[in-house]
């Protein structure tokens, strides 16, 4: 994300000015000879531009989203549109971002209703595949003013087989 900022009644004022994804770490644990020394780093060795993949409607984001393009460089620098690979979308989280209901105002014969606005996130995602592992970056724009960055992986899984498990013959 870049040059994040809030229309402050009259001026646009500057909330956040660089943010990125430092690293995403796979330490795979086997103490098997052939896996023990796999650990990847797939944000910083692989990078997730250049994986980006196009999102799907009512799977990966709503229907009703919006998408947009992106524009990344190949390994040798040329350009590599990839279209529907940024979805931005609101959505009502469920809960009230306030609400009031007065007691003073009600009478015997009319209940008069509490007062509320829901709690909406502005939504901003995007897919990387890297291997067999698909991760979503989403940012959440939150009414109070808080910006939330979450990762989230998914993935197909992959069969590991160790020596003990070959028959040589």
């Amino acid at each position: 994300l870049s040059n994040i900022e809030v229309n402050d009644r009259d001026d646009w004022r500057s909330v956040l000015y660089q943010a990125h994804l430092s690293e995403v770490f796979v330490p795979y644990m086997d103490p098997d000879e052939g896996w023990y020394w796999r650990t990847y780093m797939d944000s910083g060795e692989y990078g997730f531009g250049i994986f980006l993949s196009p999102l799907r409607p009512g799977v990966d984001c709503p229907a009703y989203a919006q998408y947009l393009p992106a524009l990344v460089h190949q390994d040798d620098g040329s350009p590599l549109a990839i279209p529907g690979a940024i979805c931005v979308f609101e959505r009502n989280i469920g809960d009230p971002a306030w609400r009031h209901f007065e007691i003073f105002a009600q009478s015997e014969t009319e209940i008069v209703p509490a007062e509320g606005r829901p709690a909406t996130q502005l939504v901003v995602r995007t897919a990387s595949e890297v291997g067999n592992y698909d991760y979503l970056v989403v940012t959440s724009f939150i009414g109070t003013g808080r910006i939330d960055v979450s990762g989230r992986l998914t993935r197909m899984a992959v069969g590991v087989g160790g020596r003990d498990q070959v028959d040589d013959r």
